[in-house]
């Protein structure tokens, strides 16, 4: 896997690190959530976090073998676990 070294990736940069292909990142933008901002000339521009978050959720559907439905109720858990924690 390539490092990861700068502030701010294009979609295209992010696709190679994890080596999916542009669409998959469109497509999981889609089904769990925004995982980029928008900075400049309203393009997407992904942090060092969120290249972690989707090789996580590239992690659980690949290699887990889990479902979508399945990694969406996994992201909406540790959602409400930390939104908890920071409660109390």
């Amino acid at each position: 896997m390539i490092e990861i070294k700068k502030l701010y990736y294009t979609i295209g940069q992010v696709a190679k690190i994890i080596g999916v292909a542009t669409s998959t990142l469109r497509f999981y933008d889609k089904q769990f959530g925004q995982l980029y901002f928008r900075k400049s000339r309203n393009r997407r521009q992904y942090t060092k976090q969120n290249i972690k978050n989707i090789q996580a959720i590239y992690r659980l559907l690949k290699e887990n073998r889990r479902t979508i439905a399945e990694v969406q109720e996994l992201l909406r858990v540790e959602i409400v676990i930390k939104n908890n924690l920071t409660v109390l």
